[in-house]
Parts: structure tokens; C-alpha cells; sequence
């Protein structure tokens, strides 16, 4: 940026016009107000950060906040201070900025998504760095904020929100390349959630060195409060950690959230959670810690995904399945004689994929005889005719054998 013909151009700009009648002072701006006077330009005048700060005002007020080189230029910026190991601000600006495209795009919109990755990359590269710093230099590293890490999952939550809400009627022709790329940023809007689940899980904001990588705990909470999109509890100052009980119930409403809108638009965040990705350990699934906050908050352990696979099936056909997240669930009332449309049940991958586990596990224990007897009907009698004699309530524990 030519910063002093920059100046020089606005030292003429003063000049035409009227002075603005409004100016409002943003704290994502370092709360600068936008120049209107020769003295207003003479204050920024050897302040690279202001007279940059000064051009986003500039471009926002003119152009608008709907405008694609509003959102880029912000985005610009906070990558540069990123760069420059200024994390905080960069996570300001770029949250204005998913504000202003939530605000001004339709849900889906391809800048926002690229937003909300932008925030994962940088969320899991800043945490990894940490990991690294503290385990070879033993230095204690600034950690990173839950504030900013809750503030990204409730507008990923949000965006998923604002499609359902939508009715799901977009501008395909408009807005998607392809047919299907609208489930595909639901997928990964889902996914994204749950990495920021697990994140806000595994990560001490008391230090780097007390993070917890196996992500196997997480605060439960027997009550959830219904939050508004705006409520100031999901922005309360978390540094401090003074009210970890807020902080609880806040997480819990969005996980909530989550749980509601991905059973509207055909979503499975807990077969996500249960499915074996071998990524860095920030972002590794199976996660205990995700799977626990989904069930506390109400998600269905026995759902069916379009293959047939109930959450203990997408465990059991991973390639390496941790006996830990199998009893996670079979101790939260997964069915093991649940049948997919391979005809498989989870009982047999188990006695095919584990058959040292048993003991371990201890089978005999989660086999009810309801589950036998279901097992049974659905084996021997056809649909219509159980149908004329079993009680229609019983119906879908019945499909699920």
C-alpha cells in the first residue's frame, strides 16, 4: 500500500463535499473514527496501522458491507496480523467480517464458508504451533482465547441454521457450481462444528502444556438454559474462566443447536464424531469428549444414517476401532443387535473385528431381552404381517433390528 500518496489524496478529499454527519467508531477499527478533516489526517499521519484501519472504514462506509472487496480486504488484513503472530486481531477483524457475510449473503454463500475455514486452519495451526513451542522449548505460550473458538461455532452452528430457515431455497444456479455442493457445505459446516466442539474440549486456556490431546473429558451439564443467537452469554469474556458454569451452559446450547438443525437438514454429527479420520491430533475422530456432549445433549445414539449404519456400526467397519468409543456407547444405550442394509449387526462386526474384546466389553451386559425378541420378529416374521399384532409404538425399535 502506497501509504503516502494515500494521504495525500485524502489531504484533497477533505476538501469537496460536506463533513459526514454520522461517524461511528468500531472496535474491530481500534475504535477510529473515519478521518473527516485536515487535522483527522494530520493524527494518522507515521501510524501505518491507523491509516490502514482508516482505508476498511473507508471501504466499508462506501461500498458497503454487502460487497465482496469489503469482506476480502478485512480478511486481508487479519491475515497479515495473523502472519505477524497477532492472532487476536486477526480473529477480531475476521469475525466482522463473517458478521457482515452472515448479515449481507445468503446462507451457504462460498465467502463464508471459506471464512469458517479460514478460522479452522488458523485455530488448529495456532494450537499445533502451541503443542510444539511448549514440548520442545518448555516455554509457556499465550494461549488461545475459547472466547474466539465459542464465538465461530455459534455462527457455524448459525449458518446452518439460517439454510434451514431458508427453507433451503437458494440461487443454485447463482451461487453452487455443482448440483449437490449445498449438502456438501452442510457436511462440512457439521464437520467444522465438531471440530470447534472438540477444540473448545481439549484446550486449557490456562496453558499450553495442560492441554489435554486425548480430548477424553468434558464438563457435563444436567440442565440447559435456551439461548438467543445474540445472547451475551455465548460472548462472555472466558480468559478468566470466573464462571465456568455460564461458560458450560452455553456450550451445551449450541450444542444443542447443532443436534436440532442436523436432524431438520439429514445431517449425523455423531456418526462424524464416531468415524475414523486420521488427521492431526486437534482433529482427530474418534473423540470421546464430542460424542459425550452430543449424548448429554439429547442426540440419538440408534440412528440410522442412509447406508443402515447406526454410530456403533461406523465405529465397528473403521479400520481401527477403539474398544474405549464402542463401550462409550453400548453404556449410553446403543443397540447391539442393530441391523444396517448389509444385514450386518453389531454384534457380529464385533465377533468378526474383535474377538478378544469380549471380555473386555463385557457383551452379556447391554443384550436386553426386548433387543432379542425384536432381533427374532424381525428375523423370522414379515413386516405386514407383525405389523396387524405389534404395537405401533414398537415400530421403530423394531426397524432398527
Amino acid at each position: 500500500m502506497d501509504l503516502s500518496n494515500a494521504i495525500r489524496v485524502w489531504f484533497e478529499a477533505v476538501n469537496y463535499g460536506e463533513p459526514l454527519r454520522v461517524r461511528t467508531a468500531l472496535h474491530v477499527y481500534d475504535d477510529l473514527f473515519e478521518i473527516d478533516t485536515a487535522d483527522d489526517v494530520r493524527r494518522v499521519i507515521g501510524d501505518p496501522d491507523a491509516i490502514r484501519m482508516q482505508a476498511l472504514i473507508m471501504r466499508e462506509r462506501i461500498i458497503g458491507g454487502d460487497h465482496h472487496e469489503t469482506h476480502y480486504f478485512i480478511r486481508y488484513r487479519g491475515a497479515v496480523y495473523c502472519d505477524l503472530g497477532e492472532t487476536n486481531r486477526c480473529f477480531q477483524l475476521w469475525l466482522h467480517a463473517l458478521d457482515l457475510q452472515q448479515k449481507h449473503l445468503c446462507a451457504l454463500h462460498p465467502s463464508t464458508i471459506s471464512t469458517i475455514g479460514a478460522f479452522i486452519d488458523t485455530f488448529i495451526l495456532t494450537v499445533n504451533e502451541g503443542i510444539i513451542i511448549a514440548n520442545v522449548d518448555g516455554v509457556r505460550v499465550t494461549p488461545l482465547s475459547r472466547k474466539y473458538l465459542m464465538d465461530v461455532l455459534d455462527k457455524t452452528v448459525f449458518e446452518l441454521e439460517r439454510f434451514n430457515s431458508s427453507g433451503m431455497k437458494l440461487k443454485k444456479d447463482e451461487i453452487f457450481e455443482e448440483p449437490g455442493d449445498d449438502i456438501r457445505c452442510c457436511n462440512f459446516l457439521m464437520l467444522a462444528s465438531l471440530q470447534l466442539i472438540l477444540l473448545v474440549g481439549i484446550y486449557s486456556s490456562s496453558s499450553v502444556n495442560s492441554i489435554d490431546v486425548s480430548g477424553l473429558r468434558l464438563m457435563k451439564s444436567s440442565k440447559i438454559r435456551r439461548l438467543s443467537h445474540n445472547d451475551s452469554k455465548l460472548t462472555v469474556n472466558l480468559e478468566t474462566e470466573a464462571d465456568e458454569k455460564d461458560f458450560d451452559i452455553a456450550l451445551s446450547d449450541i450444542v444443542t443447536r447443532l443436534i436440532l438443525v442436523s436432524k431438520c437438514l439429514n445431517l449425523y454429527p455423531l456418526h462424524a464424531a464416531c468415524h475414523d479420520i486420521d488427521k492431526p491430533v486437534t482433529t482427530r475422530f474418534p473423540c470421546a469428549c464430542v460424542i459425550t456432549m452430543l449424548i448429554d445433549n439429547g442426540i440419538d445414539v440408534n440412528t440410522k444414517n442412509s447406508l443402515g449404519n447406526t454410530p456403533l456400526h461406523t465405529v465397528l467397519l473403521s479400520n481401527n476401532p477403539r474398544q474405549s468409543v464402542i463401550k462409550l456407547l453400548l453404556q449410553n444405550g446403543a443397540t447391539l443387535l442393530a441391523r444396517n442394509k448389509e444385514n450386518d449387526t453389531c454384534l457380529e462386526l464385533i465377533s468378526e473385528t474383535l474377538p478378544r474384546a469380549f471380555r473386555y466389553l463385557k457383551l452379556g451386559r447391554y443384550l436386553t431381552l426386548m433387543s432379542l425378541a425384536a432381533n427374532a420378529v424381525r428375523r423370522n416374521w414379515l413386516k405386514t404381517v407383525y405389523k396387524k399384532i405389534v404395537p405401533k409404538e414398537l415400530f421403530a425399535f423394531l426397524d432398527l433390528h
